[in-house]
């Protein structure tokens, strides 16, 4: 992945807003695989204490690829 697109996650999710994005991760023997992501920053007392993710796996590499682009 484009080191931009993390920063963008990052900045994103720490100005206190929502990051949603299509990303291709890393797997333990080198592979990859695509999810859909949406991460969020969780606030206790109007400061960021954690943030929470859920992903949706996607299988079809074409698609993801597209996703990806658009």
């Amino acid at each position: 992945m484009p080191k931009e697109l993390f920063h963008h996650l990052w900045t994103t999710i720490k100005n206190g807003e929502v990051f949603r994005g299509i990303i291709k991760n890393m797997k333990k023997d080198g592979g990859h695989y695509w999810v859909n992501a949406t991460i969020m920053p969780v606030f206790q007392h109007g400061e960021i204490v954690r943030y929470i993710g859920g992903r949706h796996y996607i299988s079809d590499e074409k698609v993801a690829e597209e996703l990806f682009r658009n």
